[in-house]
């Protein structure tokens, strides 16, 4: 049985030794998974009985991590993205994750044999040692996930910016600010997806949320819960609105767990106030400013046009009542004039909207505030004088 163990060993250092010379690395995965996985077949026959078909399960699955993890490393070397001492890292992990599949498979041949020579004392303790060293060996995956992940990591973007959590690895791509009203900026916070499970992973994007001074801010966007399948990565953006002297906060993935944070710097938030068109997100619904244009009814007196993007962000049908809106002058509400009757906007889908207020001829600063219930849903309008 070791024998096998021992030459499923050796094939894998084999593979990386070819994998450190500039050569194609297509076929890491291919060659990785069935060679690794020879060294589990043991483990497979015999472990049911003495650890369990679930941890056997995760050492199958985990002989696939590796491969794609092998491949990982090894792009990141030729191309240049990592160095010497980086890649030794990689191969130091593998070596480690192999030596604990060893292991594994030694304390379950121990315990089978204890348990047939009637040594029930030797069998439990071995039992329970095989236990532990497979919990052993996902924190060795996920510590060879973190290097690989970094060492492919976009520029600008620090290592330590993922985490790992029930072995789907969340990497911070970007970061972009939104004016929001007044005195709050959305923040967009891009993300990169890994299931590095061989099957699916529930992703619960609702669940994240953005500390900023000891306070948890829910995302303002609809976020579905959904199935990321086994091996895939996928991008997605989460958004938050915060303070508009915001300066930094922690991304949480797990609500459940207080490690699972990326920290962010949000020091050009601010910038999002000069300049940008302003939005709104209210009740699930996007309000973004796309322009403004006024012309002169009489001496007094001139006609505002707000034109308006409105994006429903959630699934279901979203209530527009362009009525409701309100425009604000020198502390004064106006409300629009003939705004069409309430209407349901379908779900994901955006339309484009002009809404008409009567402002005075000399106006170049409002307010626009999308719900009258709602104070902070008020987005500022700069106003050029009619031509």
């Amino acid at each position: 049985m070791v024998g096998v163990v021992v030459i499923g060993v050796l094939a894998i250092i084999g593979l990386f030794v070819y994998a450190n010379r500039p050569a194609p690395c297509d076929s890491i995965f291919e060659q990785t998974v069935p060679r690794l996985s020879s060294s589990v077949q043991f483990i497979k026959a015999h472990g049911d009985l003495v650890i369990g078909s679930e941890k056997v399960q995760e050492l199958t699955e985990s002989s696939q991590r590796v491969g794609i993890l092998c491949k990982t490393c090894c792009i990141a070397n030729q191309s240049g993205k990592i160095n010497a001492d980086q890649f030794q890292a990689c191969l130091e992990t593998t070596r480690q994750y192999q030596n604990q599949v060893l292991q594994v498979a030694d304390t379950i041949d121990q315990a089978a044999a204890a348990k047939s020579r009637g040594d029930t004392q030797t069998a439990d303790q071995k039992t329970s040692q095989a236990i532990a060293d497979t919990a052993t060996i996902r924190t060795t995956l996920d510590r060879l996930s973190s290097v690989s992940v970094a060492a492919a990591a976009p520029n600008g973007i620090a290592p330590t910016q993922r985490i790992v959590v029930d072995q789907v690895a969340y990497l911070l791509l970007s970061l972009g600010y939104v004016q929001y009203s007044e005195t709050e900026i959305l923040v967009k916070v891009k993300l990169k997806v890994t299931n590095n499970n061989t099957q699916p992973s529930t992703i619960e994007e609702g669940g994240f949320r953005l500390w900023v001074n000891g306070a948890a801010i829910a995302p303002t966007d609809y976020l579905r819960v959904y199935n990321l399948p086994g091996l895939i990565a996928q991008e997605t953006s989460v958004s938050f609105v915060v303070p508009a002297d915001t300066r930094g906060g922690e991304l949480q993935i797990a609500l459940g767990k207080a490690e699972s944070r990326i920290r962010l710097n949000l020091a050009n938030a601010a910038d999002a106030l000069q300049g940008l068109a302003p939005q709104v997100i209210e009740g699930g619904i996007t309000y973004a400013l796309l322009g403004t244009g006024l012309a002169p009814k009489s001496a007094g007196e001139s006609i505002l046009q707000v034109k308006l993007k409105i994006t429903n962000n959630g699934a279901d049908l979203g209530l527009v009542e362009e009525g409701a809106l309100r425009l604000w002058i020198n502390g004064a509400a106006i409300a629009p004039s003939d705004p069409p009757v309430g209407y349901n906007i379908p779900g994901l889908v955006a339309k484009e909207t002009t809404i008409v207020f009567m402002v005075p001829a000399d106006t170049r600063r409002a307010e626009l505030q999308i719900n009258p219930a709602n104070p902070n849903s008020k987005m500022r309008l700069e106003i050029a004088g009619a031509r």
